[in-house]
């Protein structure tokens, strides 16, 4: 008898502990993300309770409360989010293990110096802000692969760029940069680069030393033309440039052997050279709104899928385009073609999406 009773009070600890267990858990779960709301003034012991737990502070309020300056487990803080906020509180310079900074559409007119001692932080997203300049110590972010600054008003980059380099992610689109600085070929961790609506004039002349670059968009910028040093991006898969002023394209663009889309719209180009054959995996090729009037014949030789050619001045149906098994879709529309719906039974059939 006394046995069984044992056995039970054993059991019944076990049963008591596990469920201890899975509400510790559950909080946890819960308190993971401390969500700051406007009410913060007259509810801020509910934001203090379980403060152990949280890894995500996230304000959506138009101040920082003063109590974050007190915060004593600053350790657990892994990301700092806020959309509102004009000024950035000193005392996260205490978040030893923050990562990630989210200040996205806010109303900041700079960045703090001291950003640059949060040396733990990987990704820094503040677009959508007004900022100018970044400063100087953003250099010392040894640990940084990903900075998202689109949407703001900056004109020029520190020198110290070039430090960052774990650097995969940059997004500095929609700005008003008319330069990158010298060390930006430095940079030799990036992928992906996209500095759109800006006020390029070139492209750093050995920019070709960025050898992982993935991808590539620059559109909308005032680019006449392209480094010989950019036929270096080896691992080049996508490169846009629309919109800009464009006038040539060097036969060494046969070197960019991985790139799958090539987007040249709306510049001043009037021909293609015949080594584009030789880009084995060239998939998408948009050519809209240029001078050409001819496509080389080479051009038969690649896997292409879609080729757009509207708005130049071809007068005749480039029919090297026929040749191309791999296609799924023409587009030529706002040309001088003669007869161009003679080829829609034929394109047709073959299943290709025909635009005249």
């Amino acid at each position: 008898m006394k046995k069984l009773l044992f056995l039970f009070l054993l059991i019944f600890v076990g049963v008591s502990v596990g469920s201890c267990q899975n509400k510790e858990k559950e909080k946890v779960r819960k308190y993971r993300l401390l969500m700051i709301k406007d009410d913060w003034k007259t509810n801020s012991e509910k934001y203090l309770e379980n403060k152990q737990y949280v890894e995500v502070l996230y304000f959506e309020t138009d101040s920082i409360p003063n109590w974050i300056d007190k915060y004593e487990n600053l350790e657990t803080i892994g990301r700092f989010e806020t959309r509102k906020i004009n000024y950035i509180p000193s005392s996260i310079s205490n978040l030893k293990k923050l990562k990630r900074l989210v200040l996205a559409e806010a109303k900041l007119d700079s960045l703090p110096k001291f950003i640059g001692n949060i040396t733990s932080l990987e990704k820094i997203s503040i677009h959508d802000n007004n900022l100018q300049n970044l400063p100087n110590t953003i250099g010392n972010l040894s640990h940084l692969d990903s900075l998202f600054v689109s949407d703001n008003k900056i004109n020029k980059l520190p020198e110290s760029f070039g430090n960052l380099k774990k650097l995969v992610h940059l997004d500095i689109s929609n700005n008003k940069l008319s330069s990158l600085p010298k060390s930006f070929n430095e940079l030799e961790s990036l992928k992906y680069f996209e500095i759109s609506n800006n006020q390029l004039i070139s492209l750093p002349n050995d920019i070709g030393r960025l050898k992982k670059m993935k991808f590539l968009r620059i559109n909308d910028n005032l680019i006449s033309k392209l480094p010989e040093s950019f036929y270096g991006l080896e691992n080049l898969e996508t490169f846009l440039i629309h919109n800009n002023q464009l006038k040539s394209i060097s036969p060494s663009i046969k070197k960019l052997k991985k790139l799958e889309e090539l987007s040249l719209t709306n510049n001043q180009l009037q021909e293609i050279p015949n080594e584009i054959s030789e880009m084995d995996n060239l998939k998408y090729l948009l050519l809209g709104d240029n001078n050409i009037s001819s496509l080389p014949n080479s051009l038969s030789q690649l896997k292409l899928k879609i080729v757009e050619i509207d708005n130049n001045q071809f007068t005749e149906f480039p029919e090297v385009l026929l040749k191309i098994p791999t296609l799924t879709k023409i587009s030529i529309k706002g040309n001088k073609i003669k007869n161009p719906e003679k080829y829609e039974k034929l394109l047709t059939e073959r299943g290709i999406e025909y635009i005249y």
